[in-house]
């Protein structure tokens, strides 16, 4: 299966897209993880991961995806999550009772509108 993280840039906020397998053995959660961290050395303050294109997430994808909020939070930033209703991805955010913690709107351009009433 194809691995990819889109980067894109609206405004103020980085919209993070991973496609693919967020696990252990995949390289896109050391991308994700080096990506959020040049982006911090950069400045940017304001994030939105895309969660609509991971086919699935295991325990180290989830534990990645709580690192870089943890590591956006200690930096003043904000992290917001876009992830579809119905989505896999919810219903292991809700198993891990990380739905109490994290931001999780239905779509990229609600998490973004959001982020800039922050901004």
């Amino acid at each position: 299966m194809l691995q990819t993280l889109q980067r894109i840039d609206r405004g103020d906020v980085l919209v993070l897209a991973p496609a693919g397998r967020l696990t252990i053995e995949s390289s896109l959660t050391d991308d994700l993880k080096e990506t959020v961290d040049a982006a911090i050395v950069a400045g940017k303050k304001w994030f939105v991961i895309d969660g609509s294109e991971l086919a699935y997430a295991d325990s180290a994808g989830l534990g990645e995806l709580v690192r870089c909020f943890t590591r956006i939070k200690r930096t003043g930033g904000q992290l917001v999550f876009a992830v579809p209703e119905g989505h896999h991805l919810r219903s292991r955010f809700k198993l891990t009772r990380l739905d109490r913690e994290l931001v999780i709107l239905p779509s990229v351009d609600e998490a973004v509108q959001s982020l800039e009433k922050l901004a």
